[in-house]
């Protein structure tokens, strides 16, 4: 899979619309980009760049739609994936994510939710959730900022 070069095209692009995002506040801003495999595209994602607003609090929103389809092993696999994440503005750290993962008949996902130094963490199926206390130097950067530092 050509991932590397992907990674910094889709870190530039992603960069360049979440400045647009905040930039026309209000306005969702969409990018697609294609995964190629040996040459062949066999998927695509969707990024969707907003700001919305969670009681009262101004907050980019960052909707991630990928999905797959390859073959392994001579067997065709489909995979879509779903993370959405809510980044602090002023802080570039996101503070709420969840990942949903389909690939077949397996499905899962998680939710991570951050207040102060504290992960409350809830994965799917077991539905449980853990409690985990952040270190002071714990960076939760977003992935608009981790993109766009790949070589």
């Amino acid at each position: 899979m050509k991932i590397h070069r992907s990674f910094i095209f889709l870190g530039a692009l992603l960069l360049i619309a979440a400045v647009s995002a905040v930039a026309d506040e209000g306005q969702a801003e969409k990018v697609y980009y294609a995964i190629e495999q040996d040459g062949t595209i066999c998927g695509y994602a969707e990024v969707t760049i907003s700001e919305i607003n969670i009681d009262g609090r101004e907050v980019i929103q960052l909707d991630d739609v990928i999905k797959l389809k390859i073959s392994a092993m001579g067997a065709p696999v489909e995979s879509n994936l779903h993370f959405v994440y809510h980044i602090d503005p002023l802080t570039g750290k996101f503070f709420y994510h969840t990942s949903d993962i389909e690939q077949g008949t397996l499905k899962m996902g998680a939710t991570f939710k951050i207040e102060n130094d504290t992960a409350f963490i809830t994965s799917e199926p077991d539905a449980g959730v853990e409690k985990i206390a952040l270190p002071a130097q714990v960076v939760l950067e977003n992935p608009i900022t981790c993109i766009s530092k790949c070589e």
